[in-house]
């Protein structure tokens, strides 16, 4: 098995189908029951519980969310030297004693 991962991502595949594919077929052929159809192999029924662990573990689900949490950070007008000086601006507008906003540079 390891020599067919190794192979198979070395012919270009990438990793994550590789050893799903690899685990299917060989997770197949451990279970497989000589006389049996195909599709009553117990391997689909252990893959569906499998990604159903995973579905909800809530460590996992902390990795796409932080993930969305970065791309929102690189994204926001507070981070962007532009922004940094839009917040800046903002934060200067209502300390004046006046109560007028600075003067707006073109």
């Amino acid at each position: 098995m390891l020599g067919l991962i190794v192979v198979a991502i070395m012919m270009g595949f990438p990793t994550a189908f590789t050893l799903m594919g690899l685990g299917m077929i060989f997770g197949y052929i451990a279970f497989w029951v000589p006389g049996g159809h195909w599709y009553e192999s117990r391997i689909f029924d252990l893959i569906v519980q499998r990604t159903y662990g995973v579905m909800t573990n809530d460590v996992l689900l902390s990795i796409p969310l932080f993930v969305l949490m970065g791309f929102d950070s690189s994204t926001s007008l507070v981070i962007t030297p532009y922004g940094r000086r839009w917040w800046i601006r903002c934060s200067t507008a209502s300390s004046s004693p006046s109560g007028a906003s600075p003067p707006r540079s073109p």
